[in-house]
């Protein structure tokens, strides 16, 4: 089950939609990326004492702009895929203390 304090967290970014949300991809079905996932993260870790290790956001998020950028690139060097970072992992993080990715 997913903690009601994490669900509230993700909607001050986001619209979550109605049933089944532990597989939802916050960037691919939320389109949280730049700043704000960078301080959703940080939120997340603060709240609820996980542990985020350093990572390389630019394999989960794009930077702000890069939505646009990643259409151009695309006609040029295919378009860049993004791992995918659920709410279930979120879930899972504040679980075991640490965010595993």
């Amino acid at each position: 089950m997913i903690d009601p304090r994490l669900i509230e967290l993700i909607e001050e970014y986001a619209t979550l939609p109605n049933g089944d949300i532990e597989n939802i991809c916050l960037y691919h079905d939320l389109k949280i990326y730049g700043d704000d996932a960078d301080e959703l993260l940080e939120v997340y870790a603060a709240r609820f004492g996980v542990s985020v290790p350093p990572f390389c956001r630019t394999d989960y998020f794009p930077n702000e702009g890069d939505p646009v950028w990643d259409v151009a690139r695309s006609l040029f060097r295919g378009r860049k895929e993004y791992k995918c970072l659920t709410i279930a992992d979120l879930q899972k993080g504040i679980e075991d203390k640490k965010l595993e990715l």
